[in-house]
């Protein structure tokens, strides 16, 4: 939770720049989803939605901008039957987030993200190094890697 903090307040001072950019672009996507299971006294194990915003954009032509952040609501936990810690129900968490820098002879990327290492059909060696998250059960590959 202090790594979420540092990284939205960090977004917070840095957000007016990206703002005054000369290229931006506000996009994203909303999706619901409901997870049922049988075999539990509850009919659902998750049900709710999320809301992913992703802004890109460049600063001139020496940097440029991405930031996708995901905002999850999950009905089943907001009534605390689950956890009393997650009663809220709902989650934020940066997916990714770099600035990319242009110099003359480099190109540097800083900030979080994801790095595949080439691409393999579900068994890839490398996933020791950016695991998945197997609670996170969806159609969408990015809903498996760990933030």
């Amino acid at each position: 939770m202090v790594g979420f903090k540092k990284s939205l307040l960090v977004l917070l001072i840095v957000l007016p720049l990206f703002l005054s950019a000369q290229m931006a672009e506000l996009g994203g996507y909303a999706k619901f989803f409901a997870h049922p299971n049988l075999n539990h006294p509850y009919p659902f194990d998750r049900l709710g939605s999320r809301v992913q915003l992703r802004l890109t954009g460049s600063l001139g032509e020496q940097a440029a901008f991405y930031s996708a952040l995901d905002f999850n609501y999950d009905a089943v936990h907001t009534s605390g039957a689950y956890d009393a810690d997650r009663a809220d129900g709902l989650s934020i968490y940066p997916v990714e987030t770099y600035v990319d820098l242009f110099f003359k002879y480099l190109d540097l990327r800083l900030g979080q993200q994801f790095i595949f290492w080439g691409r393999a059909d579900w068994v890839n060696p490398t996933d020791n190094i950016n695991p998945w998250d197997y609670v996170n059960i969806s159609a969408e590959i990015e809903d498996y890697r760990l933030p």
